[in-house]
């Protein structure tokens, strides 16, 4: 998740301080902007879709790290138990419109506040 977000960052810094490309710029000034661009957009979506609390992936681990932490067991053995159903969910959410509220508006937040 870290790197995501650090590659992220790398990349919205060189999206601002390079100006939009028109009609008479060169061909490898247009493709390096585009390929910034892409790099910030599947980072900021990687990172994202890491953080969710769903088993398997790193926001489901970073919960049953701090529930062992606390003492709240409950969390932890839950994720255990429905680790093998992880990718089911993962299918629900891009099936349905929850990908819109879990995945769309945060990595539109994120994109918006780095590009800025």
């Amino acid at each position: 998740i870290v790197y995501n977000f650090t590659l992220a960052a790398f990349a919205s810094i060189a999206i601002v301080y390079m100006s939009q490309p028109n009609t008479d710029d060169g061909l490898i000034y247009i493709f390096t902007y585009l390929l910034i661009f892409q790099l910030l957009i599947i980072n900021v979506v990687l990172g994202v879709f890491n953080l969710l609390p769903i088993p398997q992936f790193d926001g489901a681990h970073f919960l049953v790290h701090l529930s062992l932490k606390y003492n709240i067991n409950s969390v932890a053995e839950f994720f255990d138990r429905y680790e093998r159903y992880g990718i089911i969910v993962v299918l629900i959410i891009l099936m349905t419109p929850l990908k819109n509220y879990l995945l769309l508006l945060p990595v539109q937040t994120i994109l918006n506040l780095l590009i800025s």
